[in-house]
């Protein structure tokens, strides 16, 4: 597994700690988070079973290291950049995890054009906020006759929780409001 902007390394910390995982790299593009990250993991004692790495996205992450793939916490526009450059991704073996805080739809439909599958997704709450994960994987088939909703709202709309409720009923209030701005401004 690779986590992606790991920032702390609270996640693979805690995957080390359940021994979920044989291999774990922890990346970020900046030295001060995997600094942070080797305190986390120093803490815990973690450090030989997490494998740190400054990394500009997956650019430093060869294609046998890591079958799951997690980008958290960051934009779709960015989640694109990195994916986009990572070519070894396009296999069925790779398995991706994705939470975008912004931008998912962009993040949707570029999986979508470049042949992922969205297998499912959830709604994490973190206080009063509402994010979607993700999770997809290449199956070569290009998807670029979706519906828009399906950009906006992917596999939400199967999810029967309060939570994906309101966040579906947010993004739809979202873009009819977007709309209507476009509308006034034509």
């Amino acid at each position: 597994m690779a986590d992606i902007g790991t920032d702390h390394a609270h996640l693979c910390a805690y995957l080390a700690a359940r021994g979920e995982n044989s291999h774990l790299l922890a990346c970020d593009i900046a030295e001060k988070p995997l600094q942070n990250a080797a305190q986390t993991l120093a803490h815990y004692g973690l450090t030989e079973r997490v494998t740190l790495r400054q990394s500009d996205g997956l650019d430093a992450v060869a294609a046998h290291e890591a079958d799951d793939i997690l980008l958290l916490g960051m934009g779709g526009t960015l989640m694109v950049r990195i994916l986009s450059r990572a070519q070894w991704l396009k296999n069925p073996q790779k398995q991706l995890i994705l939470q975008p805080m912004s931008r998912a739809e962009e993040l949707r439909a570029w999986l979508c054009a470049n042949g992922f599958s969205i297998a499912e997704e959830a709604v994490i709450r973190e206080g009063r906020r509402l994010y979607n994960l993700l999770r997809a994987h290449y199956t070569g088939v290009s998807a670029e006759g979706f519906a828009p909703d399906y950009i906006y709202l992917g596999e939400l709309p199967k999810v029967t929780t309060d939570d994906a409720k309101a966040l579906c009923a947010r993004i739809t209030a979202r873009r009819e409001k977007e709309q209507t701005a476009r509308a006034m401004h034509s």
